[in-house]
């Protein structure tokens, strides 16, 4: 009889040992994932940043370009008729 509750004593300490482990592996494999999630969530909408930034200094050179050629047209052809 105390044998049987020896090994049972050990077979439960031994699940439970298991079962910690496990624990602490998925609490490691959350916050790793967590983690990954939120670094590239921030390099997503530092991409979308560059992006947009990007976007507004071509259409600013654009506008700019457009005016330029826009007065030049009117130097030469209105100006000088």
């Amino acid at each position: 009889m105390p044998s049987k509750y020896k090994e049972v004593k050990i077979n439960i300490k031994k699940h439970l040992n298991v079962f910690k482990n496990y624990c602490v592996t998925y609490y490691y494999y959350y916050y790793y994932y967590y983690y990954y999630y939120y670094y590239y969530y921030y390099y997503y909408y530092y991409y979308y940043y560059y992006y947009f930034y990007y976007y507004y200094y071509y259409y600013y050179y654009y506008y700019y370009y457009y005016f330029y050629y826009y007065y030049y047209y009117y130097i030469n052809v209105v100006m000088l008729k």
